[in-house]
C-alpha cells in the first residue's frame, strides 16, 4: 500500500496519510507525492475539493526524524545550518495555498510539528474529539517548520501564537476550537462523514467563485483595505460574463439548485 492514498469520490479527492504504525509521521518520498498531487491539480478541471486525513489513530505526528538522532550526534553540519538545504515542506506549503481547489483538512488524531503545520496548510480543519495538536518543536531544541510560523498568528493571534511555541505542550480539540484553529470538533466516528459532506457541499457551488475567493482571502492578508476593494470590484466585474453567474441568477428565479460547470 502507498504512503499517500488518493481516492475519488465523486469530485471530491481524499488524500490519506497512511503511515499508521508510525502515526503518519511524514517521510521526504509521502511529502513529494503531496507535492506532487498539487501540481497535478493545476490541469485537473474535474476535482472540486481536496480531503486531507490520517489513517488509524493520527493524522500526523511530524516529520519522520529516524535518522535525526544519529546525524545531530555525527555533528552533520546539514542539521547545524538548515536554510542551506531544500526544504520541501516550503514547497507544498506554497502549493496548497496556490491551489484553486477548496483543502479541508479532517484531523482525526495527534497533529504535531510538521503535522501540525499541514493541518494548518488547509484552508478548512474539521477535528475529532481525540484529535492534539503541538507546536512540538520546542520540546526538540528546534524552532517552527512546515510554514507554522506564518500560519498560526494568522488564525489565532500572536499572543495565542507564541504562547503554543513558547510552551510546545499538546492541547486538545476542544482548545483549538476555543481559539478558533478547528472549525468544528465531532466524534471520531461521524468526522469524516461530516467533512465528507462539507467537500460534497462545496463541489455543489461554483468552482471559479471558490477560486477566486480563496485567491482573494489570502492576497488580502499582504493588502490594504483600499487594494483588496479593487480587487474584488476587479473579479466581480469578471465573474458577471460568466455562464455561471448566468446559471446562478437563472436558478435563483427558477427556485431551483444552480448547476455550475465553471465557466
Amino acid at each position: 500500500m502507498p504512503d499517500v492514498l488518493v481516492e475519488r469520490e465523486g469530485a471530491v479527492l481524499k488524500l490519506t496519510l497512511n503511515r499508521p504504525e508510525r502515526l503518519n509521521a511524514l517521510s521526504a518520498e509521502m511529502r513529494q507525492a503531496l507535492a506532487q498531487t498539487f501540481l497535478d491539480l493545476r490541469e485537473d478541471r474535474e476535482t472540486r475539493c481536496v480531503v486531507v486525513t490520517g489513517a488509524g489513530r493520527g493524522f500526523c505526528s511530524g516529520a519522520d526524524t529516524s535518522n535525526q538522532a544519529r546525524r545531530a550526534e555525527s555533528g552533520d553540519e546539514a542539521l547545524a545550518a538548515p536554510w542551506r538545504r531544500p526544504h520541501p515542506e516550503r514547497d507544498l506549503a506554497v502549493l496548497i495555498q496556490q491551489c484553486d481547489v477548496p483543502v479541508i483538512g479532517a484531523i482525526n488524531g495527534v497533529a504535531v510539528g510538521w503535522g501540525f503545520g499541514l493541518s494548518m496548510m488547509c484552508d478548512i480543519r474539521y477535528a475529532s474529539s481525540e484529535a492534539r495538536f503541538a507546536a512540538i518543536w520546542t520540546k526538540r531544541g528546534l524552532p517552527g517548520d512546515g510554514a507554522a510560523t506564518w500560519f498560526l498568528p494568522r488564525l489565532v493571534g500572536m499572543s495565542t501564537a507564541l504562547e503554543l511555541f513558547f510552551r510546545g505542550d499538546l492541547f486538545g480539540a476542544d482548545e483549538a476550537l476555543r481559539i478558533g484553529l478547528v472549525s468544528r470538533v465531532l466524534p471520531p466516528e461521524e468526522l469524516l462523514p461530516a467533512t465528507m459532506e462539507l467537500a460534497q457541499k462545496v463541489c455543489e457551488g461554483p468552482p471559479l467563485v471558490h477560486a477566486m475567493n480563496k485567491r482573494m482571502v489570502y492576497k488580502h492578508l499582504h493588502q490594504t483595505l483600499e487594494e483588496a476593494a479593487e480587487l474584488e470590484s476587479v473579479a466581480q466585474d469578471r465573474f458577471y460574463q460568466l455562464e455561471d453567474f448566468r446559471e446562478g441568477i437563472r436558478a435563483y428565479t427558477e427556485k431551483r439548485a444552480p448547476q455550475f460547470q465553471g465557466r
